[in-house]
């Protein structure tokens, strides 16, 4: 799901900038 991907995308990013 295209929600999935752009939550686990937001996610990612949050967690490479910690």
């Amino acid at each position: 799901l295209p929600a999935i991907q752009a939550c686990i995308d937001a996610i990612t990013e949050h967690q490479r900038l910690n």
